[in-house]
């Protein structure tokens, strides 16, 4: 029996909620499962993740094997980071310094994508307002200038 760690879709239509669940591989998506092990709400600002850290790691050592969506959810949380420090048999205090350097990297990366995004944004913004100005101006431009003369005709003697 092959087991996976994967999304279960809960919720209403165009308001998707999902529980993280060890299931069967063979099983349907919404069908039996084994465990749940947590919750992902997509709709929130960042995705609220909510996992049993340890019980994550039980069926990982199980041999359990996360979809996409799950493993990439596991890099967020840092579960995979953590594990893969464990691996390399590291004692605990080191563990939990690498992890403490990792959350403070993250934060980072996060705070600059938010500067990021803002500064496009207000890019994004300016610009609109200067398009909008260049429209009314030719408007105002044009009552103000006299119209431009007609070139002068040659004539043929």
């Amino acid at each position: 029996m092959s087991v996976t760690i994967r999304l279960t879709r809960l919720g209403r239509k165009k308001n998707p909620f999902y529980r993280i669940v060890v299931a069967d591989s063979r099983s349907p998506r919404d069908g039996r499962n084994i465990e749940t092990i947590g919750t992902y709400d997509p709709l929130k600002s960042p995705g609220a993740v909510q996992l049993e850290k340890e019980r994550v790691q039980y069926w990982l050592d199980c041999g359990a094997q996360p979809s996409d969506t799950v493993r990439s959810l596991l890099k967020v949380k840092g579960i995979l980071h953590e594990r893969s420090l464990k691996r390399r048999k590291l004692d605990d205090s080191r563990v939990q310094e690498e992890m403490k350097k990792w959350e403070l990297m993250q934060a980072e990366r996060a705070r600059t994508a938010d500067e990021k995004a803002s500064a496009k944004a207000a890019a994004k913004k300016a610009k609109k307002a200067e398009a909008k100005t260049e429209e009314a101006k030719p408007e105002d431009q044009k009552a103000a200038e006299p119209a431009p003369e007609a070139p002068a005709a040659e004539s043929a003697a």
